[in-house]
């Protein structure tokens, strides 16, 4: 199978995500961390410094009481793709704990912890 050709998603880009995992409407929150989730998918990443942003925008997400379980399902789905084992790991295990009765929810927390 040919190799994927890796590239870095434009800065501009990526903080109209981060807003949006931010500030925007849940479904507009879904839809930005859908479409976190299908530029790793497809090749793309994140520059450096956006990585850690989105990822703070992410853990944001998961700890907030507004978000609901599609979100966090696609959050911790967008975990698995950037995370750090370091800083996201305590928020994916809180997540297991805080919502016990979410299946999707822990089923994206277990495949974000072993990935």
């Amino acid at each position: 199978m040919a190799e994927r050709r890796r590239r870095n998603l434009h800065s501009t880009q990526a903080n109209y995500l981060k807003s949006e995992i931010e500030g925007g409407s849940l479904i507009r929150k879904k839809q930005a961390l859908q479409q976190v989730c299908k530029l790793y998918r497809n090749g793309v990443t994140l520059q450096n410094d956006d990585r850690v942003s989105i990822e703070i925008a992410i853990l944001g997400v998961l700890s907030s009481a507004s978000s609901d379980e599609k979100v966090r399902r696609w959050a911790l789905a967008a975990l698995a793709y950037i995370g750090r084992r370091d800083v996201s790991r305590n928020a994916v295990v809180r997540a297991l704990a805080d919502y016990p009765n979410e299946p999707q929810v822990l089923a994206a927390a277990i495949a974000t912890l072993f990935k």
